[in-house]
């Protein structure tokens, strides 16, 4: 098991909704920590009594979501310079500002669910000056999927939960990937049919 990944687990479970709180906003706002298998093994110790799934559900959505809208409005009030002083690295700008300018709702979408450039869409969204509404749904839809199927897995899975982990992340991931190329495909298509 990943040293990060057993360091926030020993944090979860000796200060329970505090550590899943500053694990989960952290890990969304721009540290690489492993959310997804954090909200797994927290579902899993939902099942075991340790947490309340409904409690955990809202707390997670709730968290993601401001730890989203944060960085989305520290860089549409400061700009580049939030994006300098957290030092996100420039390929990662690059990557996420091409897609967030092209693919603005599924970009968001998807990242939500897997991949490491969640915060720096996040930011880029602000930067480019995304609008506020359309960043907030599709943020708030994949802040849902990705909560529900993680949580809702480790509940299922409960004892079981790390033997499965890695396979979970990757359908997620696959799925991700599978939606997003559907999309600019057909995206593509449509463009070649207007032209």
């Amino acid at each position: 098991m990943d040293s990060i990944l057993t360091i926030a687990l020993s944090y979860l479970l000796l200060y329970k909704y505090l550590a899943f709180f500053v694990l989960i906003f952290l890990g969304a706002f721009i540290l690489p920590l492993p959310d997804n298998l954090i909200l797994l093994a927290t579902g899993a110790f939902a099942s075991q009594g340790y947490f309340s799934l409904t409690a955990v559900f809202i707390l997670a959505l709730v968290t993601t979501m401001t730890s989203d809208i944060l960085g989305y409005f520290l860089t549409r009030r400061f700009e580049m310079s939030v994006l300098k002083f957290l030092r996100i690295p420039e390929r990662h700008i690059k990557t996420a500002h091409h897609y967030v300018e092209d693919y603005t709702g599924m970009t968001i979408f998807i990242t939500r669910l897997a991949g490491p450039f969640g915060p720096a869409v996040n930011f880029i969204s602000g930067l480019i000056g995304v609008q506020w509404h359309t960043f907030v749904l599709y943020d708030f839809l994949g802040n849902f999927v990705d909560v529900v199927v993680f949580l809702v897995a480790g509940y299922l899975l409960g004892n079981y939960w790390l033997v499965y982990s890695d396979q979970i992340s990757i359908i997620v991931a696959s799925i991700g990937t599978i939606v997003l190329l559907v999309f600019v495909v057909v995206r593509l298509w449509k463009k070649k049919d207007i032209a």
